[in-house]
């Protein structure tokens, strides 16, 4: 055997026994032994710094604009407001403004009809629904009284307060009160009643103020000539002109007949002349018995 072939019986057999180790050593990736800290090339340290920076970033500007965001964007208050004078309403207010209205009776439906409530601050809304009541003659004997809760409940209530602490007998509506409001809530009964005044109220209030004037025709001559003695003849009298109002009414506790005559009198007088001069100022005097005729129609 010569060398050529010796060469090539060698190459073959290297072939068949020795393992094929043909791999691209470039792309091995080399696991450094455990606990071993690996150092980080200089451009990927400033990555991961950058990265870092980012996140910092935005964590201190969620700190900073967190509180504003959920506060109401600059201090505003939020929460619900009931003011009951005899309506009742619920304001809720949201950024320190109201949001929503809700009647809680059908007194306060109708007080609320025809007036802009939402946008108005807590203490507007309760000053404009205070002032309301006062011009129709709804405040009663225990004034107006609020209760606010909800996150910003006491901070309403106090500012509220300040507000109307200097025009009305505002007090605090309690616990036992408020749930009186609501044990004979029924919004899907308040909520037709809601819409009834809505599209009643315009055409109620000329069909109420043509049936004032009507009854004013005869009021003056049914007056002089009633018995104020005789009971049964002044029920009669006030269940016809109940429209009118309880100016209008005979009550029963009152000894004095003729101081009792002259007052209802006088109301007569005012209210008539009123009537000629401007019906809208008089409607706002003869707003009590306009509830009763919305009520009354409506349950009719």
């Amino acid at each position: 055997m010569n060398d050529r072939e010796l060469f090539e019986r060698l190459r073959r057999e290297a072939d068949e026994h020795t393992p094929d180790v043909n791999v691209d050593v470039r792309a091995a990736r080399v696991q450094p032994p455990q606990g071993e800290v690996v150092a980080l090339s200089k451009g990927r340290k400033a990555a991961l710094i950058s990265v870092l920076s980012a996140l910092l970033g935005v964590v201190l500007l969620l700190a900073i604009l967190l509180p504003v965001l959920l506060g109401g964007g600059g201090g505003g208050k939020y929460g619900t407001l009931v003011i009951s004078i005899n309506p009742s309403a619920e304001f809720t207010i949201e950024d320190g403004k109201v949001t929503k209205t809700r009647a809680l009776n059908r007194d306060a439906a109708i007080l609320l009809e025809g007036n802009t409530w939402d946008g108005l601050t807590a203490e507007d809304a309760c000053l404009t629904f205070a002032r309301l009541a006062e011009k129709r003659n709804l405040i009663g004997v225990d004034g107006v009284r609020i209760h606010a809760s909800g996150k910003d409940g006491s901070a309403i209530a106090a500012s509220v307060h300040g507000t109307l602490d200097a025009l009305f007998a505002v007090g605090d509506l309690d616990e036992a009160a408020l749930s009186g409001l609501f044990v004979g809530y029924n919004e899907e009964e308040m909520e037709r009643f809601e819409e009834y005044v809505a599209h009643s109220y315009s055409a109620k209030k000329t069909e109420y103020l043509e049936r004032a004037k009507a009854l004013l025709q005869t009021y003056r001559a049914d007056l002089l000539a009633l018995d104020l003695a005789d009971r049964a003849a002044a029920e009669a009298f006030n269940t016809k002109y109940l429209l009118l109002g309880e100016d209008f009414l005979i009550e029963f506790d009152d000894d004095d007949d003729d101081e009792t005559r002259e007052e209802l009198l006088e109301e007569y007088e005012e209210i008539s002349e009123l009537l000629e001069r401007d019906p809208d100022e008089a409607f706002e005097e003869l707003f009590e018995g306009f509830l009763e005729l919305m009520e009354e129609d409506y349950d009719d």
